[in-house]
C-alpha cells in the first residue's frame, strides 16, 4: 500500500488574517449580503483557495464566529472580572470593549455576535449552537 500526500501549492496567505476579513466582510454586509467575490477580495485570496481552506459560505461564517468566540467574545467579561475592586473591574471592562470596537480599521465595529451573527439564527444551519455556546462562555465568567 503506497502513501501519498495531497498534492498542491502551499498557503501563501494567514488564516487568521483571511478570517479576520471575513468577519469584517460579514459584519458588515450580513451573511445574505455577502457574495462569494466580497468574501475573496476582503481576504485577498482566489475563490478555489477560499474553497480548500475554508469549504463553502456557510462553513467559513461558522469558522468566523468561531473565530470571534474563542479569540475576542469573551474579552470584555474576562476583563472585568479580572478587575480588583469594582472601579478597575468596569474600567477594564469599557477599555476592553472601546479597544476591540475602535482597533479594526475598516472593518465592522462593535460584537460581531449581536450585530450580525444574531440576524441568521435560523437562517444558517449551525449558528443557533454557537450562539447557544456564546450565551454559556459569558455566564460560565459571571459570578453567581
Amino acid at each position: 500500500m503506497t502513501d501519498t500526500k495531497r498534492m498542491g501549492r502551499p498557503r501563501t496567505f494567514n488564516e487568521g488574517d483571511a478570517l479576520l476579513a471575513a468577519m469584517n466582510t460579514f459584519g458588515t454586509k450580513g451573511y445574505d449580503g455577502t457574495s462569494m467575490k466580497d468574501l475573496t477580495a476582503a481576504m485577498g485570496i482566489s475563490g478555489p483557495s477560499l474553497y480548500s481552506a475554508f469549504g463553502d459560505k456557510r462553513e467559513l461564517y461558522l469558522k468566523t464566529i468561531d473565530r470571534y468566540a474563542d479569540v475576542d467574545g469573551c474579552a470584555p467579561i474576562v476583563a472585568f472580572e479580572a478587575g480588583q475592586d469594582i472601579a478597575k473591574a468596569v474600567h477594564d471592562f469599557l477599555e476592553s470593549v472601546i479597544l476591540y470596537s475602535t482597533a479594526e480599521h475598516g472593518g465592522a465595529k462593535g460584537c460581531f455576535l449581536a450585530s450580525c451573527v444574531s440576524t441568521s439564527v435560523g437562517e444558517v444551519e449551525g449558528v443557533v449552537e454557537r450562539m447557544e455556546d456564546g450565551h454559556a462562555c459569558t455566564n460560565a465568567v459571571r459570578p453567581r
